[in-house]
């Protein structure tokens, strides 16, 4: 039986992805989310993850890009003058040719775990806003602390796709050579915007072993709510998993099946 984990990431970014998270959350359709800190519905998220800990798996969704403002007064190498963070497309390009501060990146890391350990959130695994982490010299830079901590587990750089990109998929199976020694499920899907029926195609894309799915649900931006109406949909959802012979898991049960 193939295994699936039904990530929501993005969740505390605002009240909207907050609520339809926890819709998805009620109608059976995630067993996972990663938060993010510092957000206008963080705290919500937050009580949500500790109240409901034993039902699904919560992760940090580690955020350095996008203009949000920095938890640090002391990473420069991330940050403009203004504490916020730079875009996504330059974050990456300063990661790609190392131009960021480890030490930067390390202490953002370790106030945004914190963030969540204060307020209660077992933290079972990490991602990252815009998929930062998936380059080497950021998950290098993190990881001490990933072991400090005694966090095994994070999302593996994306290996499966519903429209095939050679480009895309040489960079990341580059990128997995950083990951030696961390837990990761098998496989990792991002939803493709252009895709118009995504459930309908996983029958076909999915492989055997376990594939974490990520869902940015939402209802208010399109894109969000074309992630997360079929999450909305419980009954014919779960209709294509039994007949595709998917079974639901979270991050807390990644170790069960190595």
């Amino acid at each position: 039986m193939r295994k699936l984990i039904l990530n929501a990431d993005d969740f505390g970014f605002n009240q909207d992805t907050y609520e339809t998270t926890v819709a998805c959350f009620e109608a059976g359709m995630l067993s996972s989310a990663t938060i993010m800190t510092g957000m206008p519905y963080s705290e919500p998220a937050y009580q949500f993850a500790k109240d409901n800990k034993s039902r699904f798996s919560f992760g940090l969704h580690f955020n350095i890009v996008d203009g949000h403002v920095a938890m640090s007064s002391e990473c420069g190498s991330l940050c403009n003058k203004n504490n916020r963070f730079y875009t996504s497309r330059l974050q990456r390009l300063r990661a790609l040719i190392q131009l960021l501060n480890a030490e930067d990146i390390r202490r953002e890391f370790r106030l945004q775990v914190a963030e969540l350990l204060d307020h209660g959130v077992t933290i079972s695994h990490v991602d990252s806003h815009g998929h930062l982490h998936k380059f080497p010299f950021i998950i290098n830079a993190i990881r001490p602390e990933l072991s400090r901590l005694n966090i095994c587990s994070v999302r593996r750089p994306q290996n499966t796709y519903f429209s095939h990109s050679i480009r895309r998929k040489a960079i990341n199976d580059f990128f997995i050579n950083s990951y030696k020694g961390l837990k990761c499920p098998d496989h990792f899907l991002a939803i493709d915007k252009g895709v118009t029926d995504w459930p309908n195609l996983l029958h076909d894309v999915v492989k055997s072993g376990i594939t974490e799915i990520a869902i940015h649900p939402g209802k208010e931006e399109a894109w969000r709510h074309h992630e997360a109406m079929p999450l909305l949909q419980p009954d014919r959802l779960m209709s294509i998993f039994k007949e595709s012979h998917f079974q639901i898991i979270n991050y807390n049960e990644l170790s069960l099946f190595e």
